[in-house]
């Protein structure tokens, strides 16, 4: 029986991103996250703990950071959902 050969026909996987939004449940792509990212850290940096405020001014319901399987992720509820 023969093992399959190592970099013969296989494409590499892209590293995942370590940052990630997901908008009712559906991921965004990298550079729209890593963008609402950085609002949402601003936002914090300037209003300690205030995830509510950076929900409403972005027009969303809701906003929470979780930690999922080695990725930072923003979860972000529509205010239609």
């Amino acid at each position: 029986m023969s093992r399959p050969r190592k970099g013969k026909g296989t494409t590499p996987k892209a590293p995942k991103a370590r940052l990630a939004v997901l908008v009712d449940g559906a991921a965004l792509p990298d550079d729209e996250a890593r963008k609402i990212w950085e609002r949402f850290s601003a936002h914090m940096d300037a209003h300690q703990g205030d995830m509510a405020g950076f929900a409403s001014v972005n027009g969303y319901a809701s906003a929470a950071p979780e930690y999922r399987h080695g990725q930072a992720v923003l979860v972000l509820v529509s205010r239609r959902a």
